[in-house]
């Protein structure tokens, strides 16, 4: 092959040949697809049966508001359901400077964040008032006030 006179001048001819090649070829695919052609007409979906566990769930784990099915029928369990005074044993209170009270053996003040395990779910409540004699514990719009549990003594019988 015999050399150019103008080297640089071919090798940038070639260069716009590919592209104006690439560019046509490009084109004639993108025109050939139109709107109606990419219409999709079939979505996949995928849905449980009722009553059984979404396959891709973690083992164990329940969302809010799940059906549970007992002997009297269908119970709806929520998260709010879960959160009761029975479930919180408020040992001592403390009403100096700081106020302080003692919730399933654990110290906490007032605006301090609680992890509880509500169904399998673990949530975080907020003590959110500490006064004489009860502790009340906010979870989103629902509060919880629980009193405190003072030990049952048992009665002492007179010696004979």
């Amino acid at each position: 092959m015999p050399k150019s006179p103008f080297p640089l001048l071919s090798k940038a001819i070639n260069k716009v040949a590919v592209l104006l090649l690439l560019v046509a070829g490009f084109a004639g695919a993108i025109q050939a697809q139109t709107a109606e052609e990419l219409h999709i007409t079939r979505r996949s979906s995928f849905e449980t049966p009722g009553g059984l566990r979404d396959p891709l769930a973690p083992i164990g784990w329940q969302k809010a508001g799940d059906v549970i099915v007992d002997g009297n029928g269908p119970v709806v369990r929520t998260v709010e359901s879960y959160i009761v005074p029975a479930a919180f044993v408020i040992s001592s209170i403390s009403l100096d400077r700081i106020p302080l009270a003692i919730i399933n053996g654990k110290p906490y003040g007032e605006g301090d964040m609680m992890p509880f395990n509500a169904g399998g779910e673990k949530i975080q409540l907020q003590v959110g008032a500490i006064r004489d004699g009860a502790v009340t514990l906010l979870y989103k719009a629902h509060q919880v006030i629980c009193p405190i549990r003072t030990a049952k003594l048992k009665p002492v019988s007179p010696e004979r």
